[in-house]
């Protein structure tokens, strides 16, 4: 069965959740429901993917039952169904509050649920709250400590019909450019699942608990995922090295592939990414399904583009464009008509790239898809850079920030203010140019993009050379100031 595409934003909510609880780990999420209802429908999604693995449920109210009650009800349903460590972290118990309204009662629980925080955080397992509105707001406010440590925070409201789940493309034109299906993640929140992970891992070693191979199933290949997800490409390559394909179960094989493909496409490795994309094309054609391989042709796509074959990539485009048209895919068409106004724009054809970008963004606003919007906000400031008119794509890029800097997408984020910076530095406002190259730079080394860190200390140079003798030093001092000339210095980059 072909999976289905996200038709509105709950559906990203719910593919979040999901992805949380695929692997084994100890952490706590927080998810907002509109009506107690709407649990019934999200557990029976949840244990679709949990397997044989227990998921438990507690039904509390916070306006009548105290915070200790709670966590020793947790603790014996827990103990009944585990008898080591290593069967604690499979399990996921889901705690669902029945309170609709705050009261005296309710503010209490939460602020005696804040001082069990450490008890909470230690339970071994993955701990879900579910709660109506009043509820989640009380946590936030009274159990404040306890919210910092929950590391994913969900709102999952409105009907869940078969098209809410994303599991077969991505719900981001940034993402789905080199995604071809897995259960993706925004940046910020696969990098708070690399976290957990990493905690997790450390502890596995130092008790010796399971053997390598389990070691890699359960922690290495789930950090992959995630460390390609959070655009942590050279942590990402590090932890490939880790895992061999032939120890990976047959249902992984199509996520383990995915991530390949976008790790080499992101190294320029186009030859091993089209090997990828050849495994994957094999299996959906096996299956007959025609929305993934779509996005095969797409991604074919943008290896042609990025080789500046823009002939070839327009016509895997629009092969994929006339499959996504045809089943009525208005998300997957959308991601495309993006990349159709990326070919006209690197052929300097402003006028047919905005066309496209809009005709992609009247589908990506209209469904709610902000980090894919935000993409084609950064083009549209791209085509305005190029046509010299600042004040305009200094509007779009600052809009398409704001929303990198929401779902904590470092990378991108690093690239805006790369593009703002030389906004300044055109308009000759040196000052302004050097604090924006600064945090492109410091953005490039955090996610290990050595060339485009050169480029932005490259064109940081430009701004010292052109700056007045007060300026020059001021531009020096804050590249010293900021760190950066432990890693280069700035004669060097003068130089």
């Amino acid at each position: 069965m072909t999976d289905k595409l996200i038709s509105h934003p709950w559906g990203a909510q719910l593919t979040l959740l999901i992805n949380s609880i695929r692997f084994p780990i100890s952490t706590i999420s927080m998810v907002e429901i509109d009506i107690i209802p709407r649990f019934e429908e999200i557990r029976k999604r949840l244990l679709s993917v949990i397997g044989k693995r227990p998921l438990l449920v507690i039904d509390f109210d916070a306006s009548s039952w105290s915070a200790n009650d709670l966590l020793n009800k947790a603790r014996d349903r827990i103990q009944e169904v585990c008898c080591n460590e290593q069967e604690l972290e499979g399990v996921v118990l889901c705690l669902v509050d029945h309170a609709e309204e705050e009261n005296m009662s309710s503010i209490s629980f939460w602020q005696q649920t804040n001082l069990l925080r450490e008890s909470w955080a230690s339970s071994g397992c993955h701990l879900i709250f579910f709660l109506l509105p009043a509820s989640y707001r009380s946590l936030l406010r009274e159990a404040d400590h306890l919210a910092d440590w929950i590391p994913l925070k969900l709102h999952i409201k409105g009907d869940l019909d078969e098209s809410s789940c994303m599991m077969g493309q991505d719900r981001s034109i940034a993402a789905q450019e080199f995604s071809l299906g897995g259960l993706y993640q925004m940046p910020g929140q696969a990098k708070k699942q690399l976290q957990v992970l990493e905690m997790q891992l450390s502890k596995s070693i130092q008790k010796e608990a399971i053997d390598e191979h389990s070691r890699t199933v359960r922690y290495y290949l789930p950090m992959f995922f995630a460390a390609v997800q959070a655009n942590e490409f050279k942590r990402a390559e590090n932890l490939r090295r880790k895992i061999e394909e032939s120890d990976l179960a047959e249902r992984n094989l199509v996520e383990w592939w995915h991530h390949n493909f976008k790790l080499d496409s992101f190294y320029r490795h186009f030859d091993e990414a089209n090997k990828w994309l050849d495994k994957l094309e094999e299996i959906y054609k096996t299956r007959g399904d025609e929305q993934d391989i779509a996005t095969i042709y797409h991604n074919r796509g943008i290896i042609a583009q990025e080789q500046r074959d823009f002939k070839t990539a327009e016509s895997w485009y629009k092969k994929s464009l006339a499959i996504k048209e045809k089943q009525g895919n208005e998300h997957g068409a959308a991601i495309t008509y993006h990349q159709l106004g990326r070919i006209a724009e690197e052929q300097r054809d402003f006028k047919t790239a905005e066309s496209w970008y809009k005709k992609s963004l009247a589908i990506t606003e209209k469904q709610g898809d902000e980090y894919g919007a935000a993409g084609t906000y950064h083009q549209l400031g791209i085509i305005a850079e190029e046509q010299r008119d600042f004040k305009t794509a200094e509007s779009w890029y600052k809009k398409s920030l704001a929303i990198f800097d929401k779902q904590g997408d470092e990378h991108r984020i690093a690239a805006t203010y790369h593009n703002l910076g030389m906004i300044a530095q055109e308009q000759r406002d040196f000052k302004t140019a050097g604090k924006r190259l600064i945090n492109a730079a410091k953005g490039f080394l955090k996610t290990s993009d050595q060339y485009h860190f050169n480029i932005a200390a490259k064109n940081y140079a430009i701004a010292i050379k052109n700056a007045n003798e007060a300026g020059k030093e001021i531009l020096r001092n804050a590249w010293r100031d900021a760190g950066l000339d432990k890693l280069v210095s700035i004669e060097e980059i003068e130089y």
